[in-house]
């Protein structure tokens, strides 16, 4: 109250500052509104001591300060008014109920609403006599919720107290619905539970079937948690969403792939806000989530406690909870189950342009162009490459090439180990423990994976097959820059990024063919003695 009162005053102060004041206060506290009426503070033309205006408009409903509560108010019935659909249209908007805590009510509103879409009746033409008697009893009804009182207060703010969140979801033929609850327990084990807020929505006019329904009520659920959770401002141990759907629960225990794509869109956003392991199974009679997918009368719900309070077990230690472990293999399962073709098809790859190349450098220029240009080809890219050849570029081609010339040659070694399956025990890789990096290059594999210090290059040397033009490019570049070294500095200078197989052989065969190296180091002929 202490804070209060200091939040009360600055706002005074900030305001006045500004030549505002502030009037017609309102609390169910007696502290905060004392002393203000030497302010000239008004209550509604009246003096804030007074306390016979105790019930004020708050945001659209009404509030009760005297026991913090809140009401709904809605107009009598005009039994010989002409009732059209713009009329219906307009009763249902009078009812305002941001939380959806009658929604069991209203639902049966929006319902008499979506009919008269249905038959296409004008917005000025009178109802027909089915629907309107309907209209008529479900209207009159609604007036038994000015009776209703909603506690304001829903937690228990002793200390010591923790808190936890619980939603429901059912879903009928002509509507879904979800609502969510907080259960608290003090430092004594005191527990008690509280309706939060609710939503409903009427299923749609095409036909669905009632897995899916569910499964829109699963979305629905996870949405509005989402949504008024972070709201309260509480530290929330646990959140647990309930179902009687166990066709739902195993939709949502499985890839959202597996599935086709009305299911798996939604089973995609339903893992995105919460995880399996926070869904449960409850029988559809303990489900208040049920009264909001069926739609009740105002009499039913003001006495509803499994709606206001949630279900008996809710307020008993967690071991006697519904428990279900085991997921459906239901029908509707494998209906909704993406079929999978799979094609068996042999890919090879045409390297026959790397012949084309006597050089390095220009081998990489030339592939560095041809992928610039597949880039500004594509109608997406909006910034087109143009200039001269970046390193990027050339780094790029590198790898493109790389990859190229290891697809051709250790192709099933790539598959199997894109699988995370063991390769062939007669593969000349097998002792050197390959793995496909996040470029899909081929690489050694080791102990070294852990030393961080060192670059990954040389931890993991890129493989280069043995019998490949490009390798023998790679090796002759390294020759001439070097300026024709040998064998051993080729292959040094080599192995800090790559481990072609056969690596000794090839640089003492690139040292043999070399002109320069072969005019300057003859071999000298022993005179016969």
């Amino acid at each position: 109250k202490e804070s209060a009162i200091q939040l009360r005053n600055d706002i005074i102060t900030i305001l006045n500052s500004a030549g505002f004041e502030l009037s017609k206060w309102s609390s169910n506290a007696p502290e905060l509104v004392r002393g203000l009426s030497t302010m000239d503070a008004k209550v509604d033309g009246e003096n804030i001591s007074s306390n016979k205006q105790k019930i004020k408009k708050l945001l659209g409903i009404f509030w009760n300060q005297e026991n913090d509560s809140y009401q709904y108010k809605v107009e009598r019935y005009q039994i010989n008014a002409r009732v059209t659909k713009r009329n219906v249209l307009a009763e249902i908007a009078s009812v305002f109920d941001p939380l959806g805590l009658i929604n069991p009510i209203t639902v049966r509103l929006k319902l008499i609403m979506q009919k008269l879409w249905q038959i296409n009746i004008g917005w000025d033409e009178p109802l027909p006599t089915d629907l309107l008697n309907e209209w008529k009893k479900n209207r009159e009804d609604l007036e038994s919720i000015n009776s209703l009182v909603i506690n304001r207060l829903i937690i228990n703010s002793s200390k010591g107290s923790s808190a936890q969140i619980h939603g429901f979801a059912d879903a009928s033929i002509s509507a879904y619905g979800a609502c969510l609850y907080i259960r608290t327990q003090d430092e004594y084990g005191n527990i008690t539970t509280n309706l939060i807020c609710a939503k409903s929505r009427v299923a749609p006019l095409k036909v669905v079937t009632l897995p899916r329904l569910e499964l829109l009520d699963a979305v629905l659920l996870t949405r509005l948690a989402a949504k008024y959770v972070p709201c309260l401002q509480l530290r929330i141990e646990n959140i647990y969403y309930w179902t009687d759907s166990t066709i739902v629960l195993a939709w949502i225990s499985a890839p959202a792939s597996k599935w086709k794509t009305f299911v798996g869109h939604r089973v995609s956003e339903i893992q995105e806000l919460s995880s399996i392991s926070q869904w449960r199974h409850v029988n559809t009679d303990t489900n208040p989530a049920d009264i909001v997918s069926r739609g009740c009368s105002a009499s039913q719900i003001i006495k509803s406690n499994l709606w206001w309070n949630g279900p008996d077990w809710l307020r008993a230690q967690e071991e006697q909870w519904p428990k279900y472990d085991q997921l459906t293999e239901a029908n509707d399962c494998i209906l909704e189950e993406k079929t999978t073709r799979k094609v068996v098809m042999s890919i090879t790859c045409d390297i026959s342009i790397l012949n084309k190349f006597s050089s390095m450098s220009k081998l990489l220029r030339v592939i560095a162009y041809c992928l610039r240009f597949a880039h500004n080809a594509k109608p997406r890219n909006t910034e087109k490459r143009i200039g001269q050849i970046q390193r990027e570029e050339i780094n790029n081609a590198n790898v493109s090439i790389v990859k190229l010339v290891q697809r051709n040659i250790w192709q099933e070694e790539l598959i199997k180990l894109s699988q995370s399956k063991p390769i062939s025990s007669s593969s000349r890789l097998l002792r050197l423990k390959p793995f496909v990096d996040e470029n899909g290059l081929l690489r050694v594999g080791g102990r070294l994976k852990n030393a961080d210090t060192i670059d990954v290059f040389q931890k993991h040397p890129v493989l280069l097959p043995p019998d490949s033009q490009f390798t023998r490019l790679v090796f002759l570049n390294e020759h001439e820059v070097t300026l024709h070294g040998g064998p051993q500095v080729m292959l040094a200078r080599i192995r800090l990024r790559y481990w072609p197989l056969n690596g000794r052989n090839i640089a003492r065969k690139i040292m043999r063919q070399c002109v320069k190296c072969f005019k300057y180091k003859p071999i000298v002929v022993q005179p016969i003695m």
